[in-house]
């Protein structure tokens, strides 16, 4: 549906909709992904041409990334480290990669919850503000 809504300048006239399209187009209004107004649908989230994505990465992720992967890989050794003292000695290196990811994993949602909670990051109070979006690269 959203390739449709960007071919036509955010506008869907009722003949256009077909098989399911009416319902997924109800529910992503009711549930606010993408918003009615007059005869206009527009997505609640930012929507990112590649030259735009790719612009995005290589000035602000890529440099962010930089900046905190020696500490990153210095957490890495360290829940590998836990993992390897804790799982059972049976366990394939695979095993415990696949729990340092999860470790690495769960910490970067916690550091986004202590930001927010510490005021770092906006969150909208209510889902009638807003909703908390965020685009995530797993390096």
């Amino acid at each position: 549906m959203l390739p449709y809504l960007l071919d036509n300048n955010f506008t869907i006239a009722d003949s256009d909709l077909s098989g399911e399209a009416p319902e997924m187009l109800a529910t992503a209004v009711k549930e606010q992904i993408i918003k009615k107004d007059g005869d206009k649908y527009i997505p609640q989230f930012t929507i990112f041409t590649f030259a735009q994505f790719k612009k995005l990465y290589s000035e602000i992720f890529e440099p962010l990334v930089q900046l905190v992967k020696p500490q990153t890989l210095e957490l890495v050794e360290t829940f590998e480290k836990l993992n390897k003292q804790s799982l059972p000695k049976n366990n394939h290196d695979s095993y415990i990669k696949r729990w340092t990811y999860f470790n690495i994993w769960d910490s970067g949602i916690k550091n986004f919850m202590f930001a927010a909670e510490d005021g770092y990051l906006y969150m909208p109070e209510t889902p009638e503000d807003g909703v908390s979006l965020t685009l995530s690269f797993v390096y």
